[in-house]
């Protein structure tokens, strides 16, 4: 008996799809790397005007317009942490929510870029760092 593939992604399967996604497209091509929006149907758009737009907006405009269906999103975005230590990282941080959820999470998977003398790696494991608003229920109810 196979596996039903068309069943929507979970939250947690989005998060995971969402890093590893932008862990792989940096390690790629180097950073910053374009945000990416995955919906629960498993699709992958990539976000990018030449005005620059802060990458929830440009996300918000593509659920609108492109999924409007979506229970459950994830936005990857290439950015810099500070965790509890006072220590700058760079990191690929997703922020996922469920519509209707009153909040969401956001999870980050850190990252030693390409240099001269070093290849780029992944560094430690994806850690939950804070909470997400319902950006998929903002998105449409915007007019």
């Amino acid at each position: 008996m196979s596996a039903n593939t068309n069943l929507p992604l979970t939250l947690a399967q989005l998060v995971e799809r969402a890093l590893d996604q932008g862990v792989t497209q940096v390690e790629a091509a180097g950073s910053p790397l374009h945000p990416l929006l995955l919906d629960d149907t498993g699709k992958l758009m990539i976000l990018f005007n030449e005005r620059g737009e802060d990458p929830m907006e440009l996300a918000c405009q593509v659920i609108k317009a492109q999924a409007p269906e979506a229970i459950r999103c994830a936005l990857a975005i290439d950015s810099r942490i500070t965790l509890a230590d006072g220590k700058k990282w760079d990191a690929i941080v997703v922020m996922a929510c469920q519509r209707g959820s009153e909040q969401g999470e956001v999870w980050a998977q850190r990252y030693v870029p390409k240099g001269l003398f070093r290849k780029f790696r992944v560094e430690g494991v994806p850690e939950r760092v804070g909470a997400a608003k319902d950006f998929i229920s903002a998105a449409l109810s915007e007019t």
